[in-house]
């Protein structure tokens, strides 16, 4: 699998940077499955104060094993960063999404 000029081999687990014009690249988590297949492209934390979606594509990130895996799976759960790094986060949401 060959994604943003990074490649990986059958089985490997391995962050990305997506390049971004005029800011910051995007991390991703890539998982080139052992055996070929389709690919799937997760996003999460679209909007500045969605922090469940980042938190299940880190823990799927966990669970995945590339090594058993058929195609290869893109988890894209920086876009908060990025959007909130740009625009500031607010308190309320800070507040309200807190881990406890």
């Amino acid at each position: 699998m060959i994604f943003c000029g990074e490649t990986l081999s059958p089985g490997e687990c391995k962050w990305v940077q997506i390049p971004v014009p005029g800011t910051h690249p995007l991390e991703c988590i890539c998982l080139c499955g052992k055996n070929p297949g389709q690919t799937l492209v997760v996003t999460a934390g679209v909007h500045g104060c969605e922090y469940v979606g980042v938190q299940a594509l880190r823990a799927l990130a966990q669970e995945l094993d590339p090594s058993t895996m058929t195609g290869n799976v893109i988890l894209l759960d920086q876009i908060t960063r990025a959007v909130c790094s740009h625009y500031g986060i607010c308190k309320t949401c800070q507040r309200e999404n807190t881990v406890v």
